[in-house]
C-alpha cells in the first residue's frame, strides 16, 4: 500500500490533507481514488489512512486516519558514520542501508576523502540525500525516515556521538587481525539494553593511522574486521548494519 510520512502526530478519526509535491504525487502521478487505503507514518505511530477526497487540479488529497498498523521498525538503532566517498556512492549507501533498517547516516570529511563538500553546496546536497532516504524508506515500507547529517570537523563527530549517548562504537578496519565484527556485536548484545550502535566506515582509501588512534583512544571505538576480503566503502556499511541487526534479532526469525 502507498506510504505517507506525516510530520505531525494524529489520532484515529482525524482528517488531514496531502498538498504540495506530495499532494501532486498522490493525486496526479499515483492517481489515488476515494476509498483507497494508505499507510500513514507519523512520529508517534503508523496508521491506516483512507482517501476521502481527491482534487487533481489543486494537487490535494484528503486522508482520514483509522486504526494503528504494526510497526516495521527495528528495536535496535544502528547508525553509520561514513567517510565522504566519491561520486554517487552516498546514494547507494543510503538506499541499501535504509532498506536493511539503519537509523541514520553522518557523513564526515576524512583525511583520505577525495571529495570536499563545500559549505555553499552542503545544504543542497543534504536535502537531496534526505529525499533519497525518504524515497527508500517509502519503498521498503519503513515507519521512519533515517536522518542524514554532515560533519566537517572532529568536534562535530563528537557532538553527534554525544547526542546519541553512544557507547557502542565500531571502527571498520581492513586489518583481519582485529576482532571479528560478529564477536564484538555478540559482546554488545550480552551487555543487554538497547544502546545505539554506531559503525564508522572509512572512505575509498580507508582510515589513516592518526584517525585510527583518534577513534580508538578519544572516542572509545573498537576496531573490528569483516573478514579477509576487502569490501568497497559503499558495501562495508551495508554488511555491518546487516550483521548488527541480525545479531540483535531484528531481521526476522
Amino acid at each position: 500500500m502507498p506510504r505517507v510520512f506525516h510530520p505531525h502526530d494524529v489520532l484515529p478519526g482525524d482528517l488531514f490533507s496531502l498538498t504540495g509535491e506530495e499532494g501532486h504525487h498522490f493525486a496526479r502521478v499515483l492517481r489515488v481514488r476515494e476509498g483507497e487505503e494508505l499507510a500513514v507514518a507519523t512520529p508517534q505511530a503508523t496508521y491506516l489512512g483512507v482517501v476521502e477526497r481527491v482534487e487533481p487540479t489543486a494537487s490535494q488529497v484528503g486522508v482520514r486516519i483509522h486504526g494503528a498498523l504494526p510497526s516495521h521498525e527495528s528495536e535496535q538503532q544502528v547508525f553509520v558514520i561514513q567517510g565522504l566517498p566519491k561520486g554517487d556512492k552516498v546514494d547507494a549507501i543510503l538506499q541499501k542501508c535504509t532498506e536493511v533498517g539503519f537509523s541514520g547516516l553522518l557523513l564526515m570529511r576524512a583525511q583520505r576523502s577525495v571529495v570536499r563538500l563545500e559549505a555553499n553546496k552542503a545544504e543542497a546536497k543534504l536535502q537531496r540525500w534526505q529525499k533519497i532516504a525518504k524515497e527508500s524508506a517509502s519503498q521498503s515500507q519503513r515507519d521512519r525516515v533515517p536522518s542524514v547529517q554532515y560533519a566537517d570537523s572532529p568536534g562535530q563527530v563528537k557532538l553527534f556521538l554525544k547526542s546519541l549517548a553512544a557507547s557502542h562504537v565500531l571502527l571498520l578496519d581492513e586489518n583481519e587481525h582485529n576482532v571479528g565484527i560478529q564477536t564484538q556485536l555478540r559482546r554488545f548484545a550480552e551487555q543487554g539494553g538497547r544502546v545505539p550502535i554506531v559503525i564508522a566506515v572509512g572512505p575509498e582509501g580507508g582510515w589513516d593511522d592518526s584517525e585510527r588512534d583518534w577513534w580508538q583512544n578519544e572516542l572509545g571505538a573498537v576496531a573490528v574486521s569483516v573478514g579477509p576480503r576487502i569490501l568497497r566503502t559503499e558495501t562495508a556499511g551495508v554488511v555491518a548494519v546487516t550483521a548488527a541487526l541480525y545479531e540483535f534479532g531484528q531481521l526476522g526469525g
